[in-house]
């Protein structure tokens, strides 16, 4: 027998833990991928706590959630972290990095993506708050260079390869991402088993096919669409 729990795919959450806490008390998932965007701004004061409430955390409780990094990160709090354990079953995936599915299914994390938005924020050198951003942000060649030599299953990335059509976000059409091209080296070189592909940061639903790699797109916490079940492992001949 095959396994028979229960694993989702998720879309931008961008720190809605709320929403988010609300989701997996009703669904109780075994584990969640999560494709970027997370939200993860240990270090800065939200909304409700100018208003004198207490931050909201995620809250997993069985659940083991799994994310790589956006566009939409805190970079520096990512580099300062003492481990990847984040908050109690919250796990950071830093790009290259891979988890087995208990089905044997091999995934590998790949976050990071240009800001659409950068001209509305400011770089994190000349100033601080939630609306900044990190040149980190980029995939670079050494990311590249740090991807792992086995074979790939399932990979979940922010944004998308340049060979998958993006037509229900239209990020591009305001700024050409160069993220997307280190992705396509990605892409090809994992093509021979790699069956799936998930991503964000587009906050639309988004499905197609390359050359037999089956991809989603997925929208941002709480509008439809933002999350999916994994699909099951095709079946032996």
């Amino acid at each position: 027998m095959g396994y028979r729990g229960k694993i989702l795919v998720m879309g931008d959450v961008h720190a809605d833990f709320g929403r988010l806490n609300t989701f997996v008390n009703h669904k109780r998932p075994d584990l969640i991928l999560q494709c970027g965007d997370f939200g993860y701004w240990p270090r800065y004061t939200t909304k409700r706590e100018r208003k004198g409430k207490t931050r909201l955390l995620p809250k997993m409780h069985e659940t083991r959630l799994y994310w790589c990094d956006g566009n939409h990160e805190d970079f520096e709090a990512l580099r300062e972290r003492k481990n990847d354990e984040v908050y109690p079953n919250v796990f950071y995936m830093p790009r290259g990095s891979t988890l087995e599915l208990p089905d044997g299914r091999r995934v590998l994390f790949i976050g990071g993506g240009e800001s659409h938005d950068k001209a509305w924020r400011v770089e994190q050198e000349r100033a601080g708050g939630d609306k900044i951003w990190f040149a980190e942000e980029r995939i670079t060649p050494d990311d590249l260079a740090r991807l792992p030599d086995q074979p790939i299953d399932i990979v979940v990335t922010h944004v998308a390869p340049r060979e998958f059509t993006v037509w229900g976000g239209g990020h591009d059409m305001l700024q050409p991402d160069p993220s997307r091209l280190a992705l396509s080296a990605a892409l090809h070189k994992y093509k021979d088993r790699l069956s799936l592909w998930f991503f964000g940061h587009y906050h639309a639903r988004i499905v197609g096919d390359y050359h037999g790699v089956r991809y989603f797109g997925l929208n941002m916490a709480g509008r439809s669409d933002w999350w999916i079940e994994l699909p099951a492992a095709a079946q032996s001949a």
